[in-house]
């Protein structure tokens, strides 16, 4: 019996689940550091005045709030998504330190209160792995495909452990959308 491309996805979630919870938290606060490092001297060069969408990290995700708050002291412009209970859609609005946060009770993690909507020209997407060649494994609610299939003007960038980079191309559906740059705290890979 042949499986799905949906059925391959969710047994891969299930394992780079399970992967990421094994990894030590000495490991995740020292690649996380090195990411974010990366990504730092990455937005120096290239693009010093972006306006950045990010994920408000749940679960045992690389913690983005630290590399948010180091951003907003540096003048960047840090977006946080909204998503609409009624419609499921993905909005961006500007968060700072000082935002209030509410938890969106639909989708269980916290979104800012505010109501400056913005468009960012990068994205960092929340994944649970990605390939070398751009495709990502997220959760599989399609939130960011969405949203990046009607935004295409943007830098769309992942974050990824080392150890959870996988190593065989991943499977993907025509939805999924791609990512430019994986930062890891081995390396910057650029997909072409």
């Amino acid at each position: 019996m042949t499986s799905t491309i949906a059925e391959e996805k969710s047994l891969l979630r299930s394992i780079y689940k399970r992967d990421r919870q094994n990894l030590s938290l000495s490991y995740k606060k020292q690649s996380e550091e090195t990411i974010y490092a990366r990504f730092l001297a990455y937005l120096q060069s290239n693009k010093p005045k972006s306006v950045i969408g990010f994920y408000y990290p749940t679960r045992d995700e690389l913690n983005t709030i630290p590399l948010l708050e180091k951003l907003e002291h540096n003048g960047t412009t840090c977006l946080l998504p909204k998503i609409s209970p009624k419609t499921s859609k993905m909005e961006f609005y500007e968060w700072t330190s000082n935002s209030k946060m509410k938890k969106n009770t639909s989708f269980i993690f916290l979104e800012p209160c505010s109501n400056r909507k913005k468009t960012p020209n990068i994205i960092i997407t929340p994944l649970l792995t990605c390939d070398i060649t751009g495709n990502r494994l997220g959760y599989g609610k399609g939130f960011y495909d969405q949203y990046i299939s009607s935004h295409n003007n943007m830098i769309k960038i992942g974050f990824c452990y080392e150890e959870l980079l996988s190593k065989e191309v991943l499977p993907s559906e025509n939805h999924d959308q791609k990512i430019d740059i994986i930062f890891t705290e081995n390396r910057t890979i650029y997909i072409s």
